[in-house]
């Protein structure tokens, strides 16, 4: 709670962290230096460092025997039938199978005999770092014997340890970043999706260091929010995405979109590697496009390959998971 009362703080009190604000109507205010969020391209690529240097020189061989349709087909969500919230397809020629990202961290969502797990904010609340351990092993088991290869959780950020935030039972790390609160959280008619004007200090003393945590932890994915930061949607802010995520965390995995943030062809230079529950109409047939015509290099929708797969390898087939076409069977456990 005292990362939640530190908010409450820097909302009201500029000189506590720097200032925060949230607007919905995309007009300009406060200090101009972090109204909008500056353009950082490219997207750096992977590098496969550290215990990620296995997977990563196994993908790299795989991926060099994809064709440029192949590697796009890697970047979106299909619907596939199998009850999963995403799936990503496979390519069968290569032997590489697709993926199941499914909800949530407070267990398997549409299936059954499966658990219902206490919310993360009660398990918070009992101080017992044992049992926080204990559930997670038991939710993962769960999620992997149903064929759930990314659980979509959890939620971080200082908001969402707040009762009232409603989130707190949801691995995908999300929202990244400032979703931190539901109303106007996507865009509404003509009503553009709340902006959270965060300033440099402000973001690195408190809204980044869940994520930080979590990346050091080796966390293989992470879901851009809906909602705009200084002004840019999060799933296409180059900022954020490029230069605080993949630069200066280095973050080796792969960024997903929340269901339906995605909002132009430009997201993939800014960062975002996997659009979902589809990447159309922004995508597909048009990344091979751009490829061709030099709009966009080849190495970008390589490294969007890369980054996926290798997460695929290290996590899915090392711990030889339940293939995707089995993915959530219906009355087994």
């Amino acid at each position: 709670m005292l990362l939640s009362l530190l908010a409450g703080l820097v909302l009201v009190h500029p000189a506590v962290g720097g200032q925060v604000y949230f607007r919905q109507d995309g007009g300009r205010g406060g200090d101009d230096a972090y109204q909008h969020s500056p353009e950082v391209l490219p997207s750096p690529p992977i590098t496969g460092q550290n215990e990620w240097a296995d997977a990563f020189a196994k993908a790299k061989a795989m991926v060099d025997q994809m064709t440029l349709e192949e590697k796009v087909s890697l970047t979106g969500g299909v619907d596939l039938k199998s009850g999963c919230s995403g799936s990503i397809p496979g390519i069968p020629r290569l032997n590489f199978p697709g993926m199941c990202l499914n909800d949530a961290g407070n267990g398997v969502r549409a299936t059954d005999n499966v658990s219902g797990f206490a919310s993360g904010i009660g398990v918070g609340a009992s101080w017992n770092k044992d049992l926080a351990h204990k559930r997670g092993i038991a939710l993962g088991g769960e999620n992997r014997r149903k064929g759930v290869n990314v659980m979509l959780g959890p939620v971080v950020g200082p908001a969402w340890t707040v009762v009232k935030g409603g989130r707190n039972w949801e691995g995908s790390v999300k929202h990244y970043i400032g979703n931190e609160q539901e109303l106007y959280r996507s865009p509404e008619g003509d009503v553009q999706a709340v902006s959270s004007n965060i300033d440099d200090k402000t973001m690195h003393e408190l809204y980044l260091w869940p994520f930080i945590d979590l990346v050091k932890a080796g966390a293989a994915n992470v879901m851009c929010s809906y909602n705009r930061l200084n002004q840019t949607y999060a799933c296409g802010n180059s900022k954020t995405l490029n230069g605080i995520l993949k630069t200066e965390l280095g973050f080796q995995g792969f960024v997903v979109s929340d269901w339906g943030a995605q909002h132009a062809f430009s997201d993939a230079p800014n960062g975002l590697d996997v659009g979902m529950p589809n990447s159309d109409p922004f995508w597909g047939a048009h990344l091979v496009d751009a490829v061709k015509n030099g709009t966009l290099p080849e190495s970008r929708v390589t490294d969007m390959a890369m980054r996926y797969s290798h997460c695929k390898l290290l996590f899915v087939q090392t711990l030889m998971l339940t293939s995707y076409a089995e993915s959530l069977p219906r009355g087994t456990s």
